[in-house]
């Protein structure tokens, strides 16, 4: 998906000073998507082990379970989906978030029986305001020191 922005001539000058802040600082950004990787991890794994399931129950090696419902975070049967959640930054301003378990993909884009359960966008969204904060906060610390 490609989104497109156009900017005015402000916006062009505002682009440009902060291009201008990636080159001086292109460690420090490269550490904030490094924490803001941490905690979209951290909120998946979170959102995996304790949220309420509410789908059917089902035996697995014995044990019972409940379920998660289209839409909640999967049950954590196994945990190999939720051990296989994690991230990866490339370079000094691109960030991978993402599940490596081969049927985390099923969960999220679900199957023909199953409808989706997208538990990375959906830690992605919870964990928003966390993520422009660190942004916000440590950009502007590294910035301060420049000016």
């Amino acid at each position: 998906m490609l989104i497109k922005v156009k900017t005015t001539s402000e916006g062009k000058k505002a682009l440009a000073s902060v291009e201008g802040i990636a080159k001086k600082t292109p460690n420090a950004i490269r550490q904030c998507l490094y924490r803001v990787g941490k905690v979209f991890q951290k909120t998946a794994n979170k959102g995996i082990l304790k949220s309420r399931k509410t789908g059917n129950t089902y035996s697995y090696k014995g044990r019972k379970y409940r379920a998660s419902k289209p839409g909640q975070y999967p049950a954590n049967v196994s945990g190999a989906n939720r051990r296989s959640i994690g991230f990866n930054v490339k370079g000094k301003k691109t960030l991978y978030f993402g599940a490596g378990e081969k049927h985390s993909e099923f969960l999220v884009k679900g199957t023909k029986n199953m409808r989706p359960r997208d538990f990375l966008l959906k830690a992605m969204k919870q964990a928003k305001q966390e993520a422009n904060r660190i942004l916000t906060v440590e950009l502007n610390k590294r910035i301060t020191k420049w000016q």
